[in-house]
């Protein structure tokens, strides 16, 4: 007798063990971290850290029918770090903060370098967060994870769907474990997408920015489409030339790149070889759409990809920043440790030439 009863006092004590929800908290009791914008405050090394979750008085009866103003609602602490932000968050919150769907971290450009690189470093670092949330240069942060787009509803679901659903012109998102590995391998710079919020039009996409040695540079939508057309991240491009006389409209511009080097001593020859392709589609009816004239759109097109490219290439010069990653590149070849961010990436003795062919494609009466 005695047996059975050690047997079931064994038992008693392990099945909740077994039953693996013994530290489980309930969804009720949680706050759904979705996003955190920083941005600097008045204070030298005091920043101000908005964290946005749902507002937790909506239900499936009312869903829909909150505006999208009050679907969500922020906590907005400021702290030097983020453990200190953590600490002050969960202070003014009943809930348990829960990191489990976080999507977005905003970043200001008005944090220095060194600001986004120990953010960035401390996000990677926890346990908490899955490393594929988006990161991106907001101003001003804590606004721009609260508005919503134009076309969808809660304002941290259309920021995400904005950066993954692949149907912009440009890919310059980049996944929070992308970030961190530009960060820490040498010969290449972190970039991020620009997003800003415009009155009364929601959130938009312009352009990217790169991770300076001091400061975070905002490119020119130019610079930015060009570095797209060099790294092969053009997903719906289009581009507008002028060809005998008319402006001509070419949409669903996409295609490829192939990157080689050649050394002579102190010297660096890189050439981009483009192959892209589009659809002619606005076109006047006045313009006769013959063989000689579509071979001249094709190479105004051309003529188009390669001064985009030429202008990503010399922000990248003047600025000592390498997006395209080919000072890893080119140091792995030689199987040789480059210097680590923050270093300067220097273009001393490096030629590039870019070498782009543009073909036209479709079907239908104007192909």
């Amino acid at each position: 007798m005695n047996r059975w009863l050690r047997w079931g006092a064994v038992l008693t004590t392990l099945l909740p063990l077994i039953a693996g929800c013994w530290d489980q908290r309930p969804v009720e009791g949680r706050a759904l971290v979705e996003a955190v914008g920083v941005a600097p405050t008045g204070r030298r090394g005091v920043w101000q850290w908005t964290f946005v979750l749902p507002n937790p008085t909506e239900s499936v009866s009312t869903l829909g029918t909150l505006p999208p103003s009050e679907e969500v609602y922020a906590v907005t602490v400021s702290a030097p770090t983020w453990t200190a932000a953590l600490l002050a968050a969960q202070q003014e919150t009943t809930r348990d903060l829960y990191f489990g769907q976080f999507r977005v971290l905003a970043l200001s450009p008005r944090l220095p370098a060194s600001a986004w690189a120990r953010i960035i470093a401390t996000v990677n670092r926890s346990g908490r967060l899955l490393k594929t949330f988006w990161i991106v240069d907001a101003d001003p942060a804590g606004l721009v994870v609260r508005t919503p787009t134009r076309t969808e509803g809660a304002p941290l679901y259309g920021l995400f769907k904005l950066l993954s659903c692949h149907c912009q012109p440009y890919t310059w998102g980049q996944r929070a474990w992308q970030v961190w590995s530009r960060l820490m391998t040498p010969g290449v710079t972190p970039l991020v997408p620009v997003i800003r919020a415009v009155p009364q039009r929601g959130i938009q996409n312009p352009r990217m920015a790169v991770l300076g040695s001091r400061q975070v540079i905002q490119w020119s939508a130019a610079a930015s489409a060009g570095w797209a057309y060099l790294t092969q991240h053009v997903v719906k491009g289009g581009l507008t030339v002028q060809a005998a006389g008319h402006r001509v409209g070419l949409n669903r511009v996409r295609g490829a790149s192939h990157v080689t080097f050649t050394r002579a001593g102190s010297r660096i020859d890189v050439t981009d070889r483009l192959t892209y392709r589009g659809e002619l589609e606005d076109a006047p009816l006045s313009l006769p759409l013959t063989l000689a004239t579509k071979t001249a759109i094709a190479a105004q097109a051309s003529r188009a990809i390669d001064q985009l490219g030429e202008q990503a290439i010399r922000s990248a010069q003047q600025q000592k920043v390498d997006p395209f990653g080919w000072h890893r590149d080119l140091e792995w070849t030689r199987n040789r440790p480059g210097s680590p961010w923050p270093t300067p990436i220097s273009w001393a003795g490096w030629s590039v030439h870019l070498i782009v062919h543009f073909r036209i494609t479709g079907e239908g009466v104007s192909h």
